[in-house]
This record gives structure tokens, sequence and C-alpha cells, in this order.
């Protein structure tokens, strides 16, 4: 029964967590060089109905808000780095690298690194989530204050929790991608953006599920 309980605490919990989070609010396009972006941005994750996971929660959809917060700082021409705080996923820092940037077209390659933590405030209850992923970016330049972005992403989680001394820990896995809309130029404008991701997982108590995610955000760049 101990196990049974730790396995619905663990799936429950990164379910709830809003941990799958494959928003980027931002583009392929690198932060004009040795400039600083901070984005300020939020959506949702929506959970629909007829999904695993929807009917784990009782048949319903479920909509859970989020909120984020992130500061990009060029290095160079084609490399800039990331740190990102969001209200239901916790931190991350993710690195990117330009391939090239044209008039018309601009790709990148990026990775990341995160942790979210699940535990519920009791000693004798903890759970967490490190994630590593690599991501693709590709913008449509139509102007210099117009672009399509679109982005692919891939997480790999490591899950451990422990519950009145019964540890557990399973890798599970996402996979999504999403298109967005940049209006403005370099020093400041806003993203919209829509993500579609899947969980496939090997974690006892929890099943697959597929989730979207509506996110918007403004940028300033200094």
């Amino acid at each position: 029964m101990r196990k049974i309980g730790l396995g619905l605490l663990v799936g429950m919990g990164f379910l709830a967590s809003g941990c799958a989070n494959m928003g980027v609010l931002h583009t392929a396009r690198i932060v004009p060089e040795k400039k600083t972006r901070i984005v300020v941005g939020g959506g949702a994750m929506i959970i629909p109905v007829g999904s695993a996971a929807a009917t784990a929660l009782g048949g319903s959809s479920l909509t859970l808000p989020m909120g984020e917060a992130s500061a990009r700082h060029a290095f160079g021409k084609r490399f800039e780095v990331g740190l990102k705080y969001s209200v239901l996923s916790t931190g991350d820092i993710d690195l990117k690298f330009n391939f090239f940037d044209t008039r018309w077209l601009t790709m990148s390659m990026g990775a990341g690194f995160g942790y979210v933590d699940l535990s519920l405030g009791s000693a004798t209850t903890e759970a967490g989530i490190i994630r590593m992923y690599p991501v693709l970016y590709l913008d449509f330049n139509f102007t210099n204050w117009l672009a399509l972005y679109m982005n692919g992403k891939y997480h790999f989680n490591f899950l451990t929790s422990s519950a009145g001394g019964v540890v557990a820990a399973g890798i599970y896995h996402q996979a999504g991608g999403g298109g967005g809309l940049k209006i403005g130029p370099d020093i400041f404008g806003v993203l919209a953006e829509f993500n579609v991701f899947y969980t496939f997982t090997s974690v006892a108590g929890v099943t697959p599920w597929i989730a979207y995610q509506p996110m918007a955000g403004m940028y300033f760049t200094f």
C-alpha cells in the first residue's frame, strides 16, 4: 500500500506541478551582441478531456495557469545563455547557438537543464525532477519587426521521490513543438505561441498523456 501511495504521489505531483513546460518565448535569432533581454509572460497548460491524465483527475479537462520570467544574454554574435523561473515548473538554464541568420531565415540549436521541486513541505515526503533537453529553433523573418518562429523540443526527465522511508525513481520522456509570432524590433516587443506535447513514461502508476500550452509575453532589451 505504501508503494501504491507513493506512485500516486509521484504521478499526481508532476501532473499538478505543470512541470511539462514546452514553452520557449524566444526565437531562433540571438539577442544582439553583449545585450540582455528580459521576458515576462504567462499562459496555461491544458489537458483535454479523454487524455489519460484528465481521466485520472476525474474525467474533465484541466487548465493550469502558468507564469514565468527569464533573462537572456548574448556573449557573442552566435551564442547566448538564458535563465528562467516558471511559477509551475521551477528553474531552468539553457544555451543557444546560432547556425545561420539571414534576412529571411534563422536557425539555432539549444540545450537546457532544469529542476522541479515537488516536495510537499514535509521532511518525510520529498520528490523532485531533473530534466535535460535539446531544442531546435527556426524563424521565418518577414520584416525586422515581424517573424514567425517554430521550435521542437525533447525532455529527458529523471524523477526521484521518497515518502515514509519508501524511495522510488524513474525516467519519463516528453516530446513536443510549437509555433509563435514575434512582433517588435530588438528593443521591445511581444511574443505569442502555442505548443503541443506528449508525455510517455514507464514510471509505475503514471500513464501517457497529451497537453496543450498557449503562452504570451513581452520582451525588453538593454
